[in-house]
């Protein structure tokens, strides 16, 4: 008998194959926006205004863009002729303005390659958001990376359960610029100085913006994907399923009479879920840089800050308006591949920082992105 997990994998590809014949519709005017839009934003592809070219996104839990991801980008947007890569708020990465067979193409290459876009837009989770410089921040609160990919991962293998809140952003902050907003998100995680979570729900940034209520203070992070379990068990319960356009979770403050009532409503859920489930994760999934530094110290450069793992660096790349040049990325990742443990961390605000380099690893990143980086708050 198939897994469960394979019997989601197959049902995903088959929704990707129905993908083609509708996109392909849809540009021959056979099927209508109406039909095609919440299809094809649920597989991580978007129709632009007026039919200039659908985008298609790619899941990136927690912004992290290691060397194979980074060559895949790179050789996609080069063979399917991309002329637009983006940096998005959402720690994602976009591709912009593709033609239908271009579309088409690049979702067989993205599967094909075990990458996802499944979920990735649509009344479907989003994207994990995580602290950019989880793990090697000299300053941070926390490492909250590997609670961000344990979230994201249980997200993703219940992203097609019935009646779940649209559009659930959940963040992970573990810096003290709280650099993710977590506060104001669906579900929210601030990490504390006593190595504890407080957590937020039913906040918001789009219309009607609100500040999360706090539900959960001091919470041990190896107990966070009880809270993700309870906010969809209370969007269930409470959610106004019925209207789209208030099928969000900070609507149901005001539906249950204010943040103390939202607040005993959302902890009976949760009850419920501590009760009937067990999610507790063990802290052997926090896994520490395994690269040291070489000796060697980078010239001074705003752009350039050590880490917490003496000897390696970090270096900040803004790409004008969070969308990068082609050839920069190329020649990124022709060098990361000589570069051991280096990876990209995608942004909230459209940077992205290379991570854990050596001091002479990082003066090259620095070199290579020079005539790429945004260098006014109106360019960035």
């Amino acid at each position: 008998m198939a897994s469960l997990k394979s019997m989601q994998e197959q049902d995903r590809l088959q929704g990707y194959e129905q993908l083609k014949k509708k996109t392909e519709g849809y540009y021959q005017s056979s099927v209508g926006l109406g039909d095609y839009k919440p299809f094809a934003a649920a597989r991580g592809s978007f129709a632009e205004r007026n039919k200039r070219g659908n985008m298609v996104r790619l899941r990136n839990t927690a912004g992290r863009i290691d060397r194979r991801k980074l060559r895949f980008i790179v050789e996609e947007a080069e063979k399917h002729q991309v002329d637009m890569v983006h940096f998005a708020t959402c720690q994602t990465v976009q591709f912009h303005h593709l033609q239908p067979d271009q579309v088409i193409s690049l979702l067989e290459d993205i599967v094909d390659n075990g990458y996802e876009t499944y979920g990735t837009g649509g009344d479907y989770p989003r994207n994990i958001m995580c602290s950019p410089l989880s793990g090697v921040d000299p300053d941070e609160v926390m490492n909250v990376l590997p609670y961000a990919e344990a979230a994201a991962q249980y997200l993703v293998e219940t992203v097609d359960d019935p009646d779940m809140p649209r559009k659930l952003k959940t963040a992970f902050s573990g810096d003290r610029e709280n650099m993710t907003h977590a506060t104001y998100r669906d579900l929210g995680f601030a990490a504390t100085d006593e190595g504890t979570f407080d957590i937020y729900a039913a906040g918001g940034l789009g219309p009607n913006p609100a500040f999360g209520v706090q539900v959960g203070q001091d919470v041990k992070p190896v107990e966070c994907l009880y809270y993700v379990q309870a906010m969809m068990n209370t969007f269930r319960k409470y959610g106004n399923t019925g209207n789209k356009r208030r099928a969000r979770t900070r609507y149901m403050v005001e539906a249950l009479g204010g943040d103390e009532a939202f607040r005993q409503a959302f902890l009976q859920e949760l009850a419920a879920v501590r009760n009937a489930l067990q999610l507790e994760f063990g802290p052997e999934i926090v896994s520490p840089v395994k690269k040291e530094g070489d000796g060697t110290s980078p010239q001074t450069h705003w752009r350039i800050q050590p880490q917490k793992q003496q000897g390696l660096y970090s270096v900040l790349y803004h790409p004008v308006g969070g969308c990068p040049r082609l050839s920069v990325l190329r020649s990124l990742s022709t060098a990361l591949d000589s570069m051991d443990g280096v990876e990209l961390r995608t942004s909230p605000d459209q940077s992205v920082y290379i991570i854990n380099l050596t001091g002479r690893e990082a003066d090259l990143i620095a070199r290579i992105t020079e005539a790429d980086t945004a260098r006014s708050l109106f360019e960035t």
